[in-house]
């Protein structure tokens, strides 16, 4: 009866008559679920439920405890086992069905939920590599930036030393007004361009 309401439900159900094969076909195929009893022939539903979590493939696999037991002591060992849920025998089809949706819904939107957090992760890691790369390029520029004002500054006073001096001298033997005030136009010139120069080498200190 079991069966059919499961095919009814398009669940796809595997049977298995004692604990130890139960392991074996859990290992060999992919569940989304486990209904155990809770007396079985070979090893009790609690010792396998242990076995079962003591998988790191099964650690998260919704298990339910079926039943003939209404006993609290029993309910207790099952979910200290690592059960998710208890439903003692007997039972309507229509409340296990409830309960089996509500565990298979929670599975999946878990399951979503570490997918969605797997493609955030890599995005994350893709976007600080991109800016890890842009900042790479950016300090590279940098340096670029520094050298270059390092070696213009160098290449602009060596020509302004030799310019500053002799304006100053030439100055001094004029008498012509208009050749001096020419002259005071180039000093103020060069002594535009050697504070420039000092700047720029105050910058790339």
């Amino acid at each position: 009866a079991l069966e059919r309401t499961f095919a009814f439900q398009q669940y796809k159900l595997e049977f298995s008559r004692n604990g130890i094969s139960a392991l074996e076909l859990m290992n060999s195929m992919d569940f989304d679920m486990v209904l155990l009893a809770f007396e079985m022939q070979d090893v009790s539903g609690t010792e396998i439920c242990k076995m079962i979590r003591a998988c790191k493939k099964f650690e998260v696999i919704p298990i339910m405890f079926l039943s003939m037991s209404k006993d609290k002591d029993s309910i207790l060992k099952g979910f200290n086992a690592g059960a998710q849920d208890f439903i003692s025998q007997p039972f309507e089809e229509a409340e296990l069905l409830a309960r089996i949706k509500t565990h298979l819904v929670i599975k999946f939107s878990r399951e979503q939920l570490v997918n969605v957090n797997k493609v955030l992760k890599d995005k994350i890691a893709e976007k600080t590599g991109e800016l890890e790369k842009i900042n790479y390029q950016i300090q590279e520029l940098d340096s670029n930036k520094l050298n270059f004002l390092r070696i213009i500054s160098h290449e602009i006073r060596t020509p302004l030393n030799t310019l500053i001096g002799p304006i100053s001298l030439i100055k001094e033997s004029l008498k012509s007004k208009k050749h001096k005030k020419l002259l005071d136009m180039m000093e103020t010139s060069a002594s535009r361009l050697e504070r420039f120069t000092l700047t720029a080498l105050a910058i790339t200190e």
